[in-house]
């Protein structure tokens, strides 16, 4: 993991669209609901992470987010 700090979650939005516009992320569609996914790592973990393209986690907004969470153990 690096040494910068943290972003915060406008920040993060801010980032993901910025990679969108500008960038060539990898375009996936959701297998729980019709959304178009960017796949981008997530700027504060690196791993790669969905996003919708106004920025936002699209785990957080798919609404069938639930049935793709893995189990704690």
């Amino acid at each position: 993991m690096s040494d910068r700090p943290k972003l915060k979650l406008p920040e993060i939005e801010a980032e993901i669209r910025r990679i969108i516009r500008n960038g060539n992320p990898l375009v996936k569609q959701c297998s729980g609901c019709p959304a178009t996914m960017f796949m981008i790592p997530h700027p504060n973990t690196g791993n790669l992470h969905p996003w919708n393209a106004d920025g936002k986690s699209h785990y957080a907004t798919c609404p069938k987010a639930k049935e793709f969470r893995r189990a704690k153990p």
